[in-house]
């Protein structure tokens, strides 16, 4: 299993226990705590999981995932992840 099925089991159980509010840990202050973090967040997963599967480099996986989830917060921790998972990027 990898981490972000790990991930993707985790919201599977928060989700069976049908509560309202969810609150993210990590989420735009402004956001509302609805149950629709947890489909964001899969969504999230299931994007870098697909982008990691079909790229090469960590460049590739951070351009696009900022391109599908312009809005998130902290793309630095996107980049983090990204260089932890491929090849070193650029520090610009």
């Amino acid at each position: 299993m990898t981490p972000i099925d790990s991930w993707l089991t985790a919201l599977d159980t928060v989700h069976g226990l049908n509560a309202d509010p969810i609150v993210a840990g990590h989420k735009d202050p402004r956001a509302a705590n609805t149950p629709v973090a947890i489909e964001a967040t899969r969504q999230y997963l299931t994007d870098a999981r697909h982008h990691l599967e079909s790229t090469s480099s960590a460049e590739q996986i951070y351009a696009r995932m900022l391109a599908q989830h312009p809005d998130r917060i902290n793309p630095g921790a996107l980049r983090g992840a990204a260089i932890t998972r491929l090849p070193v990027m650029s520090h610009e």
